[in-house]
């Protein structure tokens, strides 16, 4: 993947950990021209996939930098999602979203599509590189471990922790992760399925009284099939999961007649949860996993690890490239932290419905399709399931003086403006490079307050909203994030 080079000792930011989360961090970063290292300790790719889809505002993070069409190439979009395994879908095509859709795409090829665009923008990816040790000092960070040349160390300014669950990097720099363990477990695997010794074609869900399946296609023809098997949600995670376990439950939940066969990838997951006491230590940093962990439940995982990468890794590159103070990294944990713990809170909720459901049944399952029926319910909850409704309330004050209003730290979605010339651009084009964009429209507007943002990091645009429904024409100036959240409104 990268070619042999002499061992670097110095790095602005080193990311532990190559997954998609990390992998995301480094574009992040080598846009903005820092320089980045990512340490993976596997040699070579992960050939599964935990993750099967991206949720519509990782999409639109996509959108924002450009790298939307690569995904959309590989992947299929789909109209609606799930919450605790409920017949009744999430309608994605009434979100307020330019990409008002999932995508399935696998996992790996999402963290491989990363990872080609991070190398095309200069971040060093290391694959084979073990850290053993993080600590921090007055300098910076130093990171060691082992390599594929033997041990390395590398000083750094600031480090991620993107490594997962039992993160490393948390442990050494001493941040809890409170939480609750295990107390129910599941199982899957990506096999092909027959009925009547026919292909089982698309995604499906099959509940009865003994237990529930879901089928997610696979573009090799297989289903990941995943079981919420009640004579099974108590057997220990470290039990390996076997073709006969998954062929029994098959045959009691949807009939003698299904058959699985050519298993590539079997395994079991449980309900964990667990959130980091902070987001941040000085100088280290947490993402992904490493900062939460949950119920796999409405596919929000590897969505709020993107998520976490786009936020923080702008805010990183203002820091480093003396764009913004270093206090502006704060803003980090108080913006992400509450997501986690609202992540946290409703994976929680749909376990234990699913738990009541295997043991109640039909009445409370009843109950709660009826409520997802509701096109407002289902509305509400398919915005908070996508992260749609993210705001970060509290103003930036390293970047604009004002108080907050109703309009600080609301995501915008996508708009078409035209700019005076005539030309018309998309509010997502603007923000590509990752710099701010000041937006006056309306030309009578008194001056706008002082932005304590570099000139060559922001675009000030008059411009005339096309689109009929854009939030943005009840505005009459409005600084964007590089994220795409609003700074300062009026």
């Amino acid at each position: 993947m990268r070619e042999k080079t002499e061992d670097q000792t110095r790095a602005s930011v080193v990311v532990v950990g190559g997954g998609p989360t990390g992998m995301f961090l480094a574009t992040e970063l080598a846009l903005a021209n820092v320089n980045v290292v990512v340490l993976e300790r596997r040699p070579d790719p992960v050939a599964q996939a935990r993750a099967l889809s991206m949720q519509p505002r990782s999409i639109e993070l996509l959108a924002l930098r450009g790298m939307i069409d690569r995904f959309l190439d590989q992947g299929v979009k789909v109209p609606t999602g799930h919450y605790a395994a409920l017949d009744s879908r999430l309608d994605f095509t009434r979100l307020d979203s330019s990409c008002p859709y999932g995508l399935l795409i696998p996992q790996n090829q999402t963290e491989s599509l990363l990872e080609a665009r991070a190398i095309e923008l200069g971040a060093d990816i290391r694959r084979g590189w073990l850290v053993e040790s993080v600590r921090e000092d007055n300098d910076g960070v130093t990171v060691r471990g082992i390599g594929i040349d033997g041990n390395f160390t590398i000083n750094a300014s600031y480090v991620v922790g993107a490594d997962g669950a039992r993160s490393l990097v948390r442990q050494q720099c001493g941040i809890g992760f409170p939480g609750t363990p295990t107390s129910m477990t599941f199982y899957f695997g990506d096999v092909f399925i027959e009925r009547n010794s026919m292909p089982v074609d698309g995604r499906f869900q099959i509940r009865t009284a003994a237990g529930i399946m879901e089928g997610f296609p696979k573009s090799d023809g297989r289903h990941r099939i995943v079981f919420i098997d009640p004579e099974r949600l108590h057997t220990p995670l470290t039990s390996p999961v076997t073709l006969e376990e998954m062929q029994q439950g098959a045959s009691r939940i949807m009939g003698s007649d299904t058959t699985l066969r050519d298993p590539t990838w079997m395994s079991r997951f449980g309900n964990e949860t667990r959130l980091a006491d902070r987001y941040r230590s000085g100088r280290i940093f947490l993402a992904g996993d490493s900062a939460h962990i949950h119920l796999p439940a409405g596919g929000q995982g590897m969505n709020t690890g993107l998520q976490d990468a786009m936020n923080l890794g702008w805010k990183l590159a203002a820091a480093i490239n003396c764009w913004a103070p270093d206090s502006l990294l704060d803003s980090y944990d108080a913006e992400r932290r509450p997501v986690g713990r609202q992540l946290i809170e409703n994976t929680k909720a749909q376990g234990a419905l699913i738990k009541t459901l295997m043991r109640d049944g039909d009445a409370l399952w009843n109950a709660f399709n009826a409520l997802l029926d509701i096109p407002a319910t289902n509305l509400h909850v398919a915005t908070m399931i996508t992260a749609l409704d993210t705001v970060y309330p509290a103003p930036l004050a390293e970047i604009v003086s004002t108080p907050a209003n109703q309009w600080t730290g609301r995501r915008l979605r996508d708009t078409t403006l035209r700019m005076d010339d005539g030309t018309e651009v998309t509010l997502y084009s603007l923000l590509r490079a990752g710099e701010w964009v000041y937006l006056t429209l309306d030309r009578d507007n008194v001056p706008p307050p002082e932005f304590s943002i570099p000139t060559d990091r922001l675009r000030a645009l008059a411009v005339t909203v096309i689109d009929a429904g854009s939030e943005l024409r009840r505005l009459n100036s409005v600084l964007v994030r590089p994220d795409g959240h609003i700074a300062y409104a009026v």
